[in-house]
């Protein structure tokens, strides 16, 4: 579904943006939804933020611990 009419901003854009977006204003730099008429601010919000809680918290690592604890004596 498309979500900004004035940069052609799908679901989908949101979707996959999300995951390297550490904000919904990140988002916005990257594929300028919700720059223009701001009328789907509310909606690309909601939909990036929906991804965003799928992914791990941002304070959780994706390295496992036995590297990071490897890495520590190197």
């Amino acid at each position: 579904m498309i979500v900004c009419l004035c940069h052609n901003v799908s679901t989908g854009d949101i979707a996959r943006e999300a995951a390297g977006c550490c904000s919904f204003e990140s988002l916005q730099e990257q594929t300028m939804v919700g720059m223009s008429c701001g009328a789907c601010v509310s909606c690309a919000r909601d939909t990036f933020h929906e991804h965003k809680a799928d992914q791990p918290d941002s304070g959780e690592s994706l390295v496992p611990a036995f590297l990071t604890q490897a890495a520590a004596h190197v």
